[in-house]
């Protein structure tokens, strides 16, 4: 990361953590994983903490729901499981758009989380 040339930003990369909804809320019955995603966290934020002054962007990313995909057909997999709404779940191709915004952002407004979820989630 030292011979990390900066780009025209002034930043040194992005460095994201994928993580559940769980590094948010503990589940009953789920005790070891709400753990570990709150551990991934945690360590995200003292990583952002010691690079980000390096140029280095950390960005942690639960994402507070099911990621549909599309079948051979090109409908959606959700609706095999009865669902009628066809963006209910986090289409793959918008998260990683997300993804793309974190990795180009602007050094002088740089996020460190982002929670991803569908319009219609309840939380």
């Amino acid at each position: 990361m030292q011979a990390n040339t900066p780009d025209a930003n002034g930043a040194k990369g992005t460095i994201v953590f994928i993580n559940a909804s769980a590094a948010l809320k503990g589940f009953a019955a789920s005790g070891a994983f709400a753990m570990a995603c709150q551990a991934k966290t945690g360590l995200a934020q003292s990583m952002a903490r010691e690079l980000m002054p390096q140029g280095i962007h950390v960005v942690n990313v639960p994402i507070d729901a099911a990621v549909g995909w599309r079948q051979g057909d090109g409908s959606p997999a959700h609706r095999l499981a009865g669902t009628t709404t066809d963006d209910n779940m986090a289409d793959p191709d918008r998260t990683a758009e997300m993804y793309l915004q974190l990795y180009r952002q602007h050094r002088s407004a740089w996020a460190f989380e982002v929670v991803l979820r569908p319009w219609n989630a309840k939380w």
